[in-house]
C-alpha cells in the first residue's frame, strides 16, 4: 500500500482540527538528556520528542518524558526555547523510579526555520506559511514505523467464462524506514477457490527504486523471483482533492482522532480512492463503494490504523469483489534495516 493518505490527514488535521502539535517521534540531537531541575529532591533524565514541522499560527514544540532515577520523588522543570529565548516551561513532581510526560508548546506566527531545544536536545524545524505548502514538500513520511496488516476478501471470480467463488485472507508484517526509502513486507495468503484451497508466502524488498519478490507456493514448495520498479516513495503531489474534503468528518473520540472519508457514490468513491492512491493495482473505476477509516493519537498525531472497506465489480477476473482491511501500527521509529538477500538478487 502507498503511504500518501498519510499526507491527506496530516494536512486536514491542521487545517480542521486546529490540534496542537506536528510531531513524527524525531528524537533530538542528544535524545535522552539530563534536564533542569529545581534542586528539590529526585534524580531526573528527560527523553524529548521534538515537532518535525509546523503551520504558522498553530502551536508546535515538544513532548518529554521525564523520568526520575532517584530513590526519592521530586520536581523536575522542563524548559523550551527557540533560536535561544524561552518560550515554556513546566515542572512536574515525578515519584521515584517512575516517569512522566509534558508537553511544551509554542505558537509561530511567522513562516521561518527555528531551532528548538529542551535541556541538551535540539532540533530545527521548518514552520509553513499553510497545510498546502507543508504538503507540497512531501516530507511526511520521516523515520520508521513498523505495522501488520489484515485482509480478507469474498467475491465471485470468472475463470474462462465459468464463476467461482473465492475468498482470500491475508496478513502482512510491514518495516518501512522512509528516510532511506526502503520496505520489507511479508505477506502469508490463503485463498479458497470453489472449495479448493492455496497457499503461499511473498516477501518483497524494496530498495533503490526497485522491488524485488520472492513468493514460494507452501502446497507444492515451488519458489518464483520476481524483480520490478517501484514507486512506493515516489512524490506524486496532487493529493489535496475537493472529493476528499466532500466525503471527510472529523471526530474525536477520547485520546484518538477519527477521520473517516465515506463517499456517497460510486463516482465519489473512485474520485477519493484516485485521490488518495492507496494501491496503484486497483482500478479505482472498479470501486463501487468505498469506506476509509484513519485514527490518530491526538496528542501527537502519529497515524494507529487504517481501515477501509471496498466493493469492486468488473475488475481483473473478479465479478464482485468485498474487501475490508486494517492496517495498524505497532511502533514508531524503532530500527528498521532493509537488504535484499543474495540469492534474491541472484535470482531476479
Amino acid at each position: 500500500m502507498k503511504r500518501s493518505y498519510l499526507a491527506i490527514i496530516l494536512v486536514t488535521m491542521v487545517a480542521l482540527s486546529g490540534c496542537a502539535m506536528l510531531d513524527n517521534s524525531e528524537t533530538g540531537t542528544d535524545g535522552e538528556t539530563p534536564g533542569e531541575t529545581d534542586g528539590t529532591a529526585g534524580e531526573f533524565s528527560q527523553d524529548v520528542t521534538f515537532a518535525w514541522a509546523g503551520v504558522a499560527g498553530e502551536s508546535v514544540g515538544a513532548e518529554v518524558t521525564v523520568e526520575n532515577t532517584g530513590t526519592e520523588p521530586g520536581t523536575h522543570e522542563a524548559t523550551l526555547s527557540v533560536d535561544g529565548e524561552s518560550v515554556a516551561s513546566k515542572s512536574v513532581t515525578v515519584p521515584e523510579g517512575a516517569s512522566e510526560t509534558i508537553a511544551l508548546t509554542h505558537r509561530f506566527e511567522k513562516p521561518d526555520e527555528y531551532k528548538l531545544a529542551v535541556g541538551e536536545s535540539t532540533e530545527t524545524i521548518t514552520v509553513y506559511e499553510s497545510p498546502n505548502d507543508l504538503l507540497a514538500k512531501d516530507d511526511l513520511d520521516r523515520g520508521t514505523r513498523v505495522a501488520h496488516q489484515q485482509t480478507n476478501a469474498t467475491g465471485v471470480a470468472n475463470i474462462n467464462g465459468t464463476d467461482f467463488d473465492i475468498q482470500i485472507n491475508e496478513s502482512a508484517t510491514i518495516r518501512t524506514n522512509y528516510e532511506e526509502q526502503t520496505e520489507y513486507r511479508k505477506t502469508e495468503t490463503t485463498t479458497v477457490l470453489s472449495g479448493i484451497s492455496s497457499n503461499e508466502t511473498t516477501e518483497e524488498w524494496i530498495v533503490d527504486g526497485t522491488a524485488y519478490t520472492r513468493t514460494e507456493d507452501r502446497g507444492t514448495g515451488r519458489v518464483t523471483y520476481d524483480q520490478q520498479p517501484s514507486d512506493e516513495f515516489a512524490d506524486e503531489g496532487g493529493f489535496w482533492a475537493d472529493s476528499l474534503q466532500q466525503s471527510l468528518s472529523v471526530n474525536r473520540v477520547d485520546d484518538q482522532y477519527i477521520l473517516t472519508f465515506d463517499p456517497e457514490t460510486a463516482t465519489e468513491a473512485s474520485e477519493t480512492w484516485s485521490a488518495i492512491d492507496d494501491d496503484e493495482n486497483i482500478s479505482a473505476e472498479s470501486i463501487t463503494d468505498l469506506t476509509m477509516t484513519f485514527r490518530f493519537d491526538a496528542t501527537l498525531l502519529q497515524p494507529e490504523s487504517l481501515s477501509f472497506d471496498a466493493t469492486l465489480e468488473d475488475y481483473d477476473v473478479f465479478s464482485t469483489l468485498e474487501m475490508t482491511s486494517t492496517e495498524e501500527i505497532v511502533s514508531h521509529d524503532e530500527s528498521v534495516t532493509v537488504e535484499v538477500p543474495d540469492d534474491v538478487r541472484e535470482n531476479t
